[in-house]
């Protein structure tokens, strides 16, 4: 298995999105709402990263980029054009 034995045959793969799909999808996720109080949120998170000491390194500018993105992401997976703070 360690050598490829166990990898699935490439003309076996079938597609589930097509390139235009998966454009057409982040544009979607783009376009839900991050209300203000949904960003000081997420800062506040990204904060706590950096000022922890169980980490060594806090979330970057970066990352707090693609928090936002993965939010956005999520809301549109669960039907909604709008973010909300989860636990």
């Amino acid at each position: 298995m360690l050598r490829g034995a166990g990898q699935p045959l490439l003309d076996m793969l079938v597609p589930v999105l097509h390139a235009e799909d998966v454009i057409a999808l982040q544009e979607e996720a783009e376009a839900v709402r991050a209300d203000e109080s949904m960003l000081d949120y997420i800062m506040a998170l990204v904060a706590a990263t950096r000022s922890s000491p169980l980490l060594s390194l806090g979330v970057s500018p970066r990352g707090s980029l693609a928090l936002l993105r993965a939010a956005r992401a999520q809301a549109l997976a669960d039907g909604r054009d709008y973010l909300v703070p989860t636990t």
